[in-house]
């Protein structure tokens, strides 16, 4: 009786165990995933609304045909978001095993390449006319955040607005809340690669 005890003791005491680390092991996960989340968001934020304020912009800038310093600084900004946030979000869908089947590097070197070319431009005075071959560099910048704005309104429950910077606290709320385990954000990655292609290019003198 004492030793079939003993063997109940043990097998209730390793059940407790293995309960206990199992809570403990969900806890770290759910906590893990809340940190992605927000991360997440914030990265969202920087590839989505990035091309909504650059959009704004760069239609300014192309019926005006002047660039301001200011315009440039921000362009240059925008671009560079949207290529880096978009890097660091394919680095977190592998590590995660989340993102599958997805190519960005149109999209991170099209958008390096134009922050480099706002970057290049010399604007000695507040402004500069712009020249032909600059302008129509700029189209084809234009060109292709409208195409990432109809992939932003086909993704996202709420949107910013083009020509605006950030979102709204809703937006911020209903994607965190999503969560990294919802395929928002993987929409949003391929939508962008889908419609970015080397036509898109711009030459960097």
């Amino acid at each position: 009786m004492k030793k079939q005890f003993v063997i109940y003791f043990f097998l209730g005491a390793g059940l407790l165990l293995f309960l206990l680390l199992f809570i403990h092991s969900e806890k770290e996960k759910r906590a893990y995933e809340s940190y992605l989340s927000v991360v997440l968001v914030n990265k969202i934020v920087g590839i989505s609304q990035s091309a909504l304020y650059n959009l704004g912009i760069l239609q300014d800038v192309i019926k005006t045909g002047k660039l301001t310093k200011v315009q440039a600084g921000e362009l240059e900004n925008g671009f560079n978001d949207i290529a880096m946030d978009t890097q660091d979000l394919r680095g977190m869908g592998e590590e995660t095993d989340l993102l599958r089947d997805y190519d960005g590097n149109d999209v991170i070197q099209i958008n390096s390449n134009y922050s480099f070319f706002l970057y290049r431009i010399s604007i000695d005075h507040d402004e500069i006319k712009l020249t032909e071959e600059q302008i129509e560099n700029l189209k084809k910048m234009e060109k292709l955040m409208q195409e990432y704005h109809k992939v932003v309104k086909d993704t996202f429950e709420i949107t910013g607005k083009v020509g605006e910077k950030g979102v709204s606290s809703e937006f911020w709320e209903l994607y965190r809340e999503k969560g990294i385990t919802d395929d928002y954000w993987i929409k949003l990655l391929k939508g962008y690669a889908r419609v970015t292609d080397r036509s898109y290019s711009v030459i960097l003198q």
